[in-house]
């Protein structure tokens, strides 16, 4: 900001090279301090500077701009910075249409505040103004002593980063323009199956659905349980529960005939102990009054249960049998 420098200023009236105003006095012939166009001019800059610099227009008709845009400094200016977006790639610091690496959908409004961090010279990252021509840095944050190593900026929307808190991970001294800026995601998101495979992250961030049940059946898994909801599939509880074992079990079609046939249908699982008692059902086409079903010719084994056909009905009431199913239960 510059001071009065006018011919007829008051010399050092704030200290040693300090100039200020003075009144006039006809009667005693002093001469008022005399403006110019660049002191004034600096005076009006700087005020406006303020002002635009929270992304607000300057409007002739609101005398509170001043002091709406201070208060919003300092609600800015804490240990924490917000935005409104921020990036996933190198993006064009000018404009405000949607462009890759942008993490917002649709055109930017002029004034939103966007957490740069990831361009591919990293002295370019920081906080940004959107404007419809080039971007500024934010009037917080647009010099070097302004930038805190370890403050977090709360973003507050995004396609896919809404709600995101970042943290400048890069230590003093920084130079801005000349010093990289990185920034790390805080709060971690949410974390995932996928990204947590083997379900032991013990952090404060969120869980997923996909964790939870990918936790809650890696509990199931230590504890004993194991399932397999397929075909030929079981339920299989632990020992401390018995051990007991619920499986099925497929076995295949039999084609039209009038003889009665038999096959061996394998569990799934072997029956460590014993099997305890078992079920067939089938389903038939039928003809002529013909009563065609598989029925279970001898009680289950550890590791199968045989099935056989029986045909009733005319001798030329072929059918066609599906394949039977069976279900036992042992341990």
């Amino acid at each position: 900001m510059k001071r009065i420098d006018t011919s007829t200023r008051a010399v050092d009236l704030f200290g040693a090279g300090k100039d200020g105003y003075k009144d006039g006095n006809k009667a005693l012939g002093i001469v008022p301090t005399d403006m110019n166009a660049s002191s004034l001019n600096s005076i009006q800059e700087e005020i406006a500077s303020v002002i635009e610099g929270t992304g607000v227009a300057l409007n002739p008709a609101d005398n509170a701009q001043l002091s709406t845009a201070i208060k919003a400094l300092i609600a800015n200016y804490g240990n924490d910075y917000i935005a409104k977006f921020t990036t996933t790639a190198n993006i064009n610091l000018n404009g405000l249409a949607a462009q890759a690496g942008g993490d917002w959908s649709g055109a930017l409004t002029a004034g939103d505040v966007i957490l740069v961090k990831d361009q591919t010279t990293g002295a370019q990252n920081g906080w940004y103004v959107a404007a419809a021509g080039a971007w500024s840095r934010v009037t917080w944050a647009d010099v070097s002593a302004e930038i805190k190593p370890a403050v977090l900026t709360m973003v507050s929307g995004g396609a896919t980063l809404a709600d995101s808190i970042w943290i400048l991970t890069t230590d003093a001294p920084i130079t801005l323009g000349t010093t990289s800026l990185v920034f790390a995601r805080k709060d971690g998101g949410a974390v995932t199956a996928a990204s947590d495979p083997t379900f032991v992250n013990n952090s404060s961030s969120p869980a997923s659905t996909s964790w939870v049940r990918g936790a809650m059946a890696a509990i199931a898994t230590a504890a004993g349980f194991a399932v397999s909801l397929t075909a030929n599939g079981y339920i299989k509880f632990p020992s401390w529960l018995g051990g007991w074992i619920v499986q099925w079990a497929t076995g295949t079609n039999d084609a039209a005939n009038n003889t009665e046939v038999s096959q061996t249908i394998t569990w799934p699982l072997a029956f460590p102990t014993a099997a305890l008692f078992s079920s067939v059902s089938t389903q038939t086409a039928t003809l002529s009054g013909s009563c065609d079903l598989f029925y279970q010719s001898a009680p289950p084994t550890l590791t199968n249960i045989q099935v056989q056909r029986n045909q009733t009905g005319s001798a030329s009431s072929n059918s066609v049998l599906t394949a039977p199913k069976a279900w036992a239960v042992g341990y």
